[in-house]
């Protein structure tokens, strides 16, 4: 007979913090469970520190519904430059905001509060929608390719492949036309599901991507069996190029996504020197201010390629 292993966390507000709603308490204990990663703790208390953060995140949520309701939302692009070809092959879309607050403060602050909150298909399915509007307004290359992060709680859903499939043909865009960009998280703990997803994206034609690579938790050995077409190098260890170590790291990870044959991106690229350590190692795409900040998509495709051809 199989076992089952539960793991159960719980979470408490005392007697003088407990609010007049039901709702209120319960919002208090998901935010207590949602700050801690420390699995060996079975019960937290809501603390009177968390005041400030659990307000700032509930103005963070009420500002997205309001930026959703009011199509508050933008894309700019930051281009993705080919060393081999000398040009820029793809751009991708950055998130912004005209909100008052939401444009104070990262995409990656308000995006984990998005995903809690229920909001992420909703804002996925929108960058989505607007990029491929803003592919077809804008002529680029045969060969060009739009890059768009997907959280990866989306990714969960069984019927995201089909959503896709159904945004491209409203659009009148072919799916080798865009790359889904995820984040290394997504794919520590790898089951069938999100195997078969990942699968379904690719035999659609779209290209898969694994960002922010040696941030998370992915070993080497467990490269060879993701579905995915290119690999990002974080910017993290781009900007520690200067250091021995991190030249190590990077080496390490250029020469097995070349085993692997992995497309290889490097993100954060900001000198001359970075781009041409980074090309001499094999690392085929780069992606930085030295090449062009985030911008139009039109400008992306026109500007940048001048940027990088000047430098060299």
């Amino acid at each position: 007979m199989g076992h089952l292993k539960l793991d159960v966390s719980a979470s408490y507000v005392v007697d003088d913090a407990i609010p007049k709603h039901l709702d209120e308490v319960l919002e208090k204990c998901r935010f207590v469970l949602d700050q801690s990663n420390d699995g060996n703790v079975f019960a937290r208390a809501y603390l009177s520190r968390y005041d400030q953060p659990l307000r700032q995140k509930a103005s963070v949520e009420d500002a997205l519904r309001r930026a959703l309701a009011d199509d508050a939302f933008y894309l700019v692009f930051m281009p993705l430059y080919d060393g081999k070809r000398n040009r820029v092959v793809g751009a991708e879309a950055l998130l912004r905001s005209n909100s008052a607050l939401l444009s104070r403060i990262s995409p990656e602050v308000y995006i984990p509060v998005a995903e809690k909150a229920n909001l992420i298909q909703e804002i996925d399915m929108m960058v989505l929608k607007k990029a491929l509007a803003a592919l077809k307004q804008v002529v680029v290359p045969d060969d060009f390719v739009l890059s768009i992060n997907i959280s990866a709680q989306e990714l969960l859903d069984s019927d995201f492949a089909q959503r896709i499939a159904a945004c491209l043909h409203v659009a009148g865009v072919s799916a080798n036309r865009i790359c889904l960009e995820v984040t290394e998280t997504y794919f520590v703990h790898m089951d069938q599901a999100k195997v078969e997803v990942l699968e379904q994206l690719r035999a659609m034609g779209c290209k898969v991507s694994l960002d922010d690579f040696g941030t998370g938790y992915t070993s080497f050995a467990h490269l060879q069996r993701l579905s995915v077409d290119e690999i990002k190098i974080d910017r993290s260890f781009v900007n520690r190029l200067e250091d021995p170590k991190a030249r190590v790291v990077v080496e390490s990870m250029i020469h097995i996504a070349q085993a692997l044959q992995y497309k290889l991106v490097a993100e954060g690229v900001e000198t001359l020197e970075q781009l041409e350590y980074l090309k001499m190692l094999g690392c085929h795409c780069f992606q930085g201010y030295l090449i062009s900040q985030p911008t139009s998509l039109e400008a992306a495709v026109e500007a940048s390629i001048p940027t990088i051809e000047n430098c060299l």
